[in-house]
């Protein structure tokens, strides 16, 4: 079973990874559809997280805690920001390009401004299950830009989160090489583009006894990531003033 939250609403789904998607807009369009008028003001920032496991808030053995839930309560403490309102779309275990081809960004972000008016920001966070697969940080690199683009081609401007440490990383030199040469890249990308934002990960080595990692090493705890919304609050509130004064 997986869980998701589209700005306050909750449901579980049980399905194979070909037909995940489809289901995941019919539910997303249904409960938009019933509940725009909560958060349509206009005066609401409003903050769509879109990723993997880590985007989820996977903790081995059966725990989530997105980061998106601390980075709204961060938020939200902000003079101006009070109404803020941040959700999320994680699919543990997939890569970039499946988030590319079958994780139904646009359909969300479609659905999102028809019932309640434009996303203020996209955060994007891929590539860490590629690592596995995958040889080339450039093949990794083109489907997060395409993601990305994705986004910017529907009007949101997005923050680019690096790829983050892992207890892999830290015994595969191979694995570790190939995750810095993808952040420099991404780095470098969003540097060249009006509508991306480039963030360093707020935790940026793996430290099994800091209590901010799970058991097997690639996932974080509760207080990880909790460590990593709140982290995130000022990066994200500095990003949304930039893209006002633009």
């Amino acid at each position: 079973h997986r869980r998701d939250e589209f700005f306050g609403l909750m449901f579980k789904l049980k399905t194979s990874q070909a037909t995940m998607h489809k289901l995941v807009i019919s539910a997303f369009s249904f409960f938009l559809l019933r509940s725009a008028s909560s958060f349509s003001m206009t005066s609401t920032k409003k903050i769509f997280c879109y990723g993997d496991s880590l985007t989820a808030g996977t903790s081995p053995p059966f725990y989530e805690y997105p980061y998106a839930k601390y980075l709204e309560e961060k938020l939200r403490k902000v003079p101006g920001m009070e109404e803020s309102l941040v959700r999320w779309k994680g699919y543990p275990g997939w890569t970039s390009t499946e988030l590319l081809k079958d994780g139904g960004l646009p359909s969300m972000i479609d659905k999102v401004h028809e019932s309640a008016g434009s996303l203020d920001l996209v955060i994007i966070l891929a590539g860490t299950n590629d690592l596995a697969y995958e040889s080339d940080s450039q093949i990794i690199l083109d489907s997060i830009t395409d993601i990305h683009n994705i986004a910017h081609l529907k009007g949101c401007n997005t923050i680019a989160l690096s790829v983050p440490p892992s207890g892999w990383q830290a015994q595969s030199d191979s694995a570790k090489a190939l995750a810095n040469d993808l952040n420099i890249k991404l780095e470098s990308w969003a540097n060249k583009s009006s509508k991306a934002t480039f963030v360093p990960f707020p935790i940026q080595e793996f430290d099994r006894n800091s209590g901010d990692w799970a058991t097997d090493g690639l996932h974080f705890s509760a207080e990880g990531y909790q460590k990593i919304g709140e982290s995130l609050a000022p990066m994200v509130e500095n990003v949304l003033k930039s893209n006002e004064n633009k």
